[in-house]
């Protein structure tokens, strides 16, 4: 897991899908939503579970539908273009957490993807014409002005990648929890 990331203090399951289209009809019924958020970075995680799921939206909801992915699972084999084609009337935003431009801060901060990634989700955004989203992190301890500015050429460069259809967030670092960076965080004086 990542090493600023609270999940492994507090738990994490993914609700089987019955659950969810369970509480899904219950939304529905009581708001009829126009766009559902999945708050969920592991939204993706297991690739049939997903697959059924999506095949229930298909069918029974109209809502459109926002979630967070990881870098990776954006590949010929599950992600791939066809993926997102298939999807993209339903989902409207594929929401990635990018956290920064510099491959050797993704790895210390464990993200287990790598600028590559990034850049392969953008281009399949901008070739399927389907909106992609990427959260940064800025202010990193020890991070420097350089690599603030290598952030800045990466997010330039998915722009074009994207062919426009992007949309980026930026957070400020923020010390949470007993995690790893937190404790790195308290070194630099945070």
């Amino acid at each position: 897991k990542c090493t600023f990331c609270t999940y492994p203090f507090y738990g994490y399951s993914r609700m089987r899908n019955e659950t969810i289209i369970k509480h899904l009809d219950d939304i529905v019924a009581r708001f009829d939503p126009d766009i559902v958020f999945f708050d969920d970075a592991e939204f993706f995680l297991q690739k049939q579970d997903t697959l059924e799921l999506l095949n229930i939206f298909e069918t029974r909801y109209r809502f459109k539908c926002i979630t967070t992915s990881r870098a990776q699972y954006y590949r010929k084999d599950y992600i791939s273009k066809d993926f997102m084609q298939r999807f993209s009337p339903r989902w409207i935003i594929w929401d990635v957490g990018a956290e920064s431009g510099n491959q050797s801060r993704l790895y210390e901060i464990n993200k287990g993807i790598t600028i590559q990634d990034l850049k392969i989700v953008a281009d399949y955004a901008g070739e399927v014409g389907v909106r992609a989203a990427f959260s940064f992190m800025v202010a990193m301890p020890g991070e420097t002005e350089q690599e603030m500015l290598n952030t800045v050429f990466l997010l330039e460069n998915l722009k074009q990648r994207a062919r426009g259809n992007i949309f980026i967030t930026y957070q400020y670092f923020q010390p949470i929890g007993p995690t790893i960076m937190a404790k790195r965080a308290e070194s630099f004086g945070f």
